[in-house]
């Protein structure tokens, strides 16, 4: 009976560990290198329209999810994904949460803000609890002083998901 009890255990622990940050670097795509060099010339076009500001990042986000689709466990591209789907812009706010839960799992300090982004994917999607509890992840990282302006617009998250609770 042990055996039988020990062996899910270990299919699960498979899988946990199974996905790690895959870097875009050369030496992890030897077998693929003309793909490797699309997915880079993707990323590369995709960074020059994430930095130009939120206004773009509807259109960069074509380009990341090329270069995705080469290299799924990337952090940093799926950080960017979600965060481009989360903007202003874009009319696909609510399929940003399985990017954003991927790149925090990924690598749990990709950003200073992810907690905010989740927060705001969960809150999107209707998933107040989890969008409370991301939310409140993100307060405990502000300084007082400094970060007022987030604080606030933060609780006023916070504020709208007990409001969507009870409605």
């Amino acid at each position: 009976m042990k055996k039988y009890f020990f062996i899910p255990f270990f299919l699960i622990s498979l899988i946990a560990y199974g996905q790690e940050n895959v870097p875009f670097e050369k030496k992890n795509f030897r077998d693929d290198i003309k793909g490797y060099k699309q997915a880079i010339d993707s990323m590369e076009a995709g960074d020059k329209l994430y930095q130009i500001g939120p206004i773009l990042y509807y259109r960069a986000v074509h380009f990341y999810l090329s270069a995705e689709h080469f290299n799924p466990n990337n952090d940093v591209l799926n950080y960017k994904i979600g965060v481009c789907l989360l903007s202003h812009t874009s009319p696909f706010k609510t399929e940003a949460l399985p990017y954003l839960q991927k790149a925090y799992k990924l690598n749990p300090a990709i950003a200073p803000d992810i907690h905010y982004q989740l927060g705001r994917a969960y809150h999107l999607s209707m998933m107040w609890e989890n969008a409370k509890q991301e939310y409140n992840a993100y307060l405990q990282t502000l300084d007082q002083k400094k970060n007022a302006e987030q604080i606030a617009d933060t609780k006023k998250k916070i504020e709208e998901c007990n409001n969507g609770e009870v409605l």
